[in-house]
């Protein structure tokens, strides 16, 4: 019985070997680098060829000009002959198996590529490895070991040596308990914090579970991020640069000796300079100028004005710092870093410093003389979002960091916010200059090519050499480089001179059309402008200044690109007009107190400016007020029940922060309190959403569905689900449709993983938690950015036909409800031979009185 007890111990650690040995494997399937893209436990999916039953583990990679490699693994584990080497005589099945599977790629003519490896935690014949490698190479062995191994593969002379050269012997890899340990390195390679049980096997389990039978066998790399809790790319590259890049720009005569100062500096440097002088078009220059042998990533904290949206923040640690090393792995450089919800903002940039030092290492590796750059542009951005919100920055925290030697940091900011940043003594700063002349004369002469040398001068001094001035300049595009002169002379012109100017030009537009204390209403205006977070909704800027929407638009158009007019919203794109608005119209506290008083007549009838107010009476040091508001029901959208639960939350949140970062903690636990209680009815809330998809669209402005479907509020009972209906609510508006396809594609993998599982396992109990709305909602995306085609092609996907009939009547419910009567003609023709469809459509049109198109009516044969 002993022997019998210690024959299943033995098999049981020959289980954990296979099993841990595979989760690291499919590890490799995160690494964005990775060529690997699907592993298959237990066999092949050549199931029908030969050596099927000598396969552990078959990896597929896609290599180049989409060629596909393939690698068949047996795994051999023992657990007491250790100091014994395995001969060729303990392989013979093995070589036998893999013998039988080149033969069959060979009659088959399949031309992908392939090799064979045998994982063992125990040694191998030196001399077994050595006459293998022997015969690889066409040179001679023992004649025994010839004969006994053609015996074994049955291969002749010629097929031999090919088979020899696609044999790999990996041993000594460490037993079972040493698997266990390499698998939870391995992790904490990829992890922030430290690795806990769980995680590790839930990777092991699943490897497990792919064993099983009836199982697909199969893992790809959204199997591997679900143990992470990651459901989409967006979570790997939260904050992807927006910069807008103009192919006619200048190079700068300061960048060789920018260059030279950051190759020589130990620490950090600061690039300062006052507004428009062209500091993200340096920070772009510095990228496409450092040699081949280094390395240089930069990030972008502006977002194209984006960045105070609560939906896009790029500020935190978890969108800078994730962004910057995950773009480093992209180029296979690191690890990718993988965050959860519970990472701390320590541990993050603790492996951020981790990642770059490996960085470094592998660029010395290459050529000692290889750097790594990292450029953080429009830093005191980043950190006038974080004060906003009461948040960290990762700004400051970073530059007060110990940096590797060979890593270059270099962050962009104005040179009156230095102070945002906290830099000590050490760190260098570097004054970004205007124009020179020979610069100003360079840039003029790419719009105008036949201007000289002293049109260039008269350029120079009108713009004072600032490139933002001559840039806003040259696009008017006169019709001679004279005309242009005489536009902007006799007087220099600054940054700041030139807003101004656009400013009147913009008032002397309207003025004509405004009361006689217009210049009450300018300022209401501008200091709307300057003081609310994007998108900024016209109608609000038009009651609090008592200007219509139209002369708004008007006034707003003038500025041409500084100011961004999306559909009825305003943001700034361009950081020297936002400054200088802020700048010029929020001079104190005062006035952020003065715009929160006249915003708060509108408060009930807007969620914007619901959301806002809280941002304004921290800006106006009115703390006691924000508490007060938080914790009341003043001031909530009253039309509204779904925005108002939305508001009071969030207010609660951002008094919360703002009481932590005040020290003020016997209001933060009053706080909490309320914020539990809300939070219970929150889930309520989402429950009610998720049954009702189609109307956030409807009843929500674009900005809120993106919110919501960024934040992935509302999701499923099945793992990924957030996807379809984060794909489904940014299907419904236009300029999203791109992200949402992304979105979709990541649903499609879930769901796929899903029913792979959900296959596998022959309970006949087990429920199937895809619901008809999660259906619904996968159609409806199609619908959105697709046809109606391309929607009844994947519902066709779907057994049995009474679930898809199902689900089509609400689809076809939900196009009544919003009047769509041509899509759901365009259905009628495509379905008028199926008759799930044509009945479905025929059901819910009869019940508002419709009916489907005659010649439509009389059903085919095919229906009896």
């Amino acid at each position: 019985h002993l022997k019998l007890i210690d024959s299943v111990a033995f098999s049981r650690a020959g289980d954990a070997f296979h099993y841990r040995w595979a989760a690291r494997r499919c590890l490799q399937l995160v690494y964005p680098k990775s060529k690997l893209f699907q592993i298959i436990i237990e066999g092949s999916k050549e199931v029908k060829k030969k050596g099927e039953y000598v396969i552990d583990l078959t990896e597929y990679y896609k290599e180049d000009f989409d060629e596909e490699l393939i690698k068949y693994y047996q795994l051999k584990h023992t657990t007491t002959r250790n100091d014994i080497p395995f001969e060729l005589s303990d392989l013979k099945k093995t070589l036998n198996g893999f013998a039988q599977r080149y033969s069959q790629h060979k009659i088959n003519n399949d031309l992908r590529k392939f090799h064979f490896y045998i994982i063992t935690n125990r040694k191998i014949s030196v001399n077994l490895k050595k006459n293998i490698c022997s015969l690889s190479k066409y040179e001679t062995v023992n004649k025994r070991f010839r004969e006994n191994l053609e015996k074994i593969t049955e291969l002749n002379t010629e097929e031999l040596t090919n088979f020899c050269k696609l044999i790999c012997f990996i041993d000594n890899e460490g037993d079972y308990i040493t698997q266990e340990d390499k698998l939870r390195f391995d992790i904490s390679k990829l992890i922030v914090g430290s690795v806990d049980l769980g995680q590790l096997e839930s990777i092991v389990s699943l490897v497990h579970k792919k064993t099983l039978p009836n199982s697909n066998k199969i893992i790809i790399k959204e199997d591997i991020l679900s143990r992470f809790g990651i459901s989409s790319e967006k979570e790997l590259f939260p904050a992807p640069p927006l910069w807008e890049y103009d192919k006619k720009y200048t190079k700068r005569d300061q960048l060789e000796k920018l260059l030279n100062q950051i190759s020589n500096s130990e620490f950090p440097i600061i690039v300062h300079s006052t507004g428009g002088v062209g500091k993200t078009v340096l920070c772009k220059q510095l990228l496409d100028s450092l040699n081949s042998n280094s390395v240089c990533v930069a990030y972008d904290c502006f977002g194209n004005g984006g960045y105070r949206n609560r939906s896009e923040p790029r500020h935190r640690h978890r969108d800078a710092l994730v962004q910057i090393i995950n773009e480093l792995a992209l180029e296979g450089l690191c690890n990718p870093i993988l965050v959860q919800n519970s990472s701390l903002n320590s541990d993050i940039m603790n492996n951020f410093l981790q990642r770059i030092t490996n960085v470094v290492a592998s660029l010395n590796q290459i050529n000692k003389s290889g750097k790594l750059y990292i450029l953080i542009d429009a830093a005191d951005n980043a950190e006038m979002a974080a004060y906003e919100n009461s948040e960290p920055c990762f700004a400051n925290e970073l530059l007060r960091e110990t940096i590797p030697k060979g890593c270059k940091l270099v962050f962009f900011c104005r040179t009156e916010r230095i102070h945002l940043l906290k830099p000590n003594s050490k760190i260098t700063k570097f004054e970004l200059k205007e124009f020179s002349e020979a610069e100003t004369i360079e840039n003029l002469k790419r719009w105008y090519p036949n201007a000289n040398e002293i049109h260039g001068k008269e350029f120079h001094r009108l713009t004072s050499g600032n490139p933002r001035v001559q840039s806003k300049a040259l696009n008017i595009e006169e019709h001679s480089i004279i005309e242009l002169l005489n536009r902007l002379g006799p007087n220099k012109i600054t940054v700041e001179n030139q807003i101004e100017q656009q400013l009147n030009v913009a008032i002397s537009n309207i003025k004509d059309k405004l009361s006689d204390g217009f210049k009450k209403q300018i300022d209401s205006i501008c200091l709307g402008l300057a003081c609310l977070p994007p998108h900024i909704p016209i109608d609000i800027l038009s009651k609090s200044s008592n200007v219509t929407n139209e002369e708004i638009k008007s006034f707003i158009s003038d500025f041409g690109h500084s100011i961004w007019l999306l559909d009825e919203s305003i943001q700034f794109r361009d950081e020297p007009t936002e400054t200088w608005f802020r700048k010029t119209f929020l001079a104190s506290k005062e006035d952020f107190a003065n715009y929160s008083n006249l915003l708060e007549q509108y408060a009930t009838q807007n969620t914007y400016v619901s959301e806002v107010l809280p941002h304004l009476y921290l800006q106006a040091e009115k703390y006691e007020y924000l508490v007060e508001i938080a914790l009341s029901d003043k001031f909530l959208p009253d039309n509204n029940p779904i925005d108002s639960r939305n508001v009071r939350i969030y207010r609660l949140q951002f008094a919360f922060r703002a009481a932590l970062r005040l020290k003020k903690f016997e209001d933060a636990i009053k706080i909490s309190i309320r914020a539990g209680e809300e939070l219970a009815g929150n889930k309520r809330q989402l429950c009610l959403f998720q049954d009702n998809v189609d109307l956030i669209a409807i009843l929500q402005d674009k900005l809120k569905v993106q919110h919501i479907a960024f934040k992935k509020l509302i999701r499923g009972e099945w793992e990924g689900s957030e996807n379809v209906y984060t794909a489904s609510l940014l299907s419904n508006i236009n300029e999203y449709k791109g992200e949402a396809l992304g979105f979709l594609r990541s649903a499609e993998n879930w769901l796929r993983l899903y029913y792979n599982e959900l296959n596998q396992n022959n309970d006949p109990y087990k429920e199937n938690k895809v619901s008809e709305n999660d259906i619904v909602e996968l159609a409806m995306t199609y619908l959105n950015i697709y046809n109606e085609s391309k929607c009844i092609t994947i519902l066709n996907q779907f057994n049995p036909k009474t679930f898809t009939f199902r689900i089509f009547k609400k689809i076809v419910k939900r196009l009544i409800d919003t009047q769509k009567f041509d899509v759901i003609n365009n259905f009628s023709e495509i379905c008028k031979e199926n008759p799930y469809y044509f009945v479905a459509i025929s059901s819910e049109l009869f019940k508002v009185g419709k009916f489907p198109e005659a010649r439509l009516c009389s059903y085919p044969k095919k229906w009896d």
